[in-house]
């Protein structure tokens, strides 16, 4: 059921604690999850040119470079990808908007949206941005946690379930240090960027207004998959993947 064994899950657990402490932590949480994620969809990158929203600290930008990958690395803010992460990722980095990409259409063969989507103000207009700089065979693999699934209020979880207002002001008096200003929001959890509340069914219509065509859903590291299950996708499924063709 479980695509990783034992000694991986705790890897993976570990990895997920230690992720926030530095740039290079959150580049081996990344790199981990990056050489499981691509060798489950069997993406070929070799000499694919490859574009990633939402870089972090580059540790899958980092599994596709060895796969033979030309990458583009974009962020916001790039404030985890400091001078010795770039040694490790020799892309071309630059800091850009997702919803704004400086690129021309039909740019790249293959894109690359991890724990984006749900963080950006209009995620319809990411999802169109995604199909106007794909070519004309190019194809995306977009993943998020579902907001109602047990992680997808992120730092607010799992008080997420108890609504925006109760769920933060719960947060602000068990979590002290985090959510201290009494006028946040879900939109302004990270100051500039925020949390916006994202169901499966939500993003598959999205790609469903564009000319895409969503090739798989599925759930990462699982062979079961709830993500597929009507209505307790939303609950059961930790974090969901779309693979999408143009």
């Amino acid at each position: 059921m479980i695509t990783l064994n034992l000694n991986e899950i705790k890897k993976l657990i570990t990895l997920a604690r230690n992720r926030m402490k530095s740039s290079r932590d959150l580049f081996l949480f990344q790199q981990f999850q990056g050489v499981k994620i691509f060798e489950k969809q069997e993406i070929d990158f070799q000499s694919k040119n490859v574009l990633e929203i939402g870089c972090g600290s580059g540790g899958f930008a980092s599994v596709i470079q060895k796969k033979g990958g030309r990458v583009t690395l974009m962020d916001y803010e790039l404030v985890y990808l400091d001078s010795s992460m770039k040694k490790l990722c020799q892309g071309r980095i630059l800091r850009g908007d997702g919803l704004t990409l400086p690129f021309k259409s039909n740019s790249f063969d293959f894109l690359i949206c991890a724990s984006v989507i749900e963080h950006v103000t209009c995620p319809q207009k990411l999802v169109d941005e995604i199909h106007r700089v794909l070519n004309d065979k190019g194809v995306c693999y977009l993943s998020f946690p579902p907001f109602y699934s047990i992680r997808g209020g992120h730092g607010v979880s799992p008080y997420h379930y108890l609504g925006e207002k109760l769920g933060l002001k719960v947060c602000r008096i068990l979590k002290k240090g985090k959510f201290r200003r009494k006028d946040i929001s879900y939109a302004t959890l990270w100051g500039t960027w925020g949390l916006t509340p994202l169901k499966i069914n939500d993003v598959k219509k999205m790609i469903q207004q564009t000319p895409m065509k969503i090739m798989e859903i599925g759930t990462r590291f699982f062979n079961l998959n709830p993500a597929k299950i009507p209505i307790l996708n939303e609950f059961l499924t930790w974090h969901v993947e779309f693979l999408i063709k143009k």
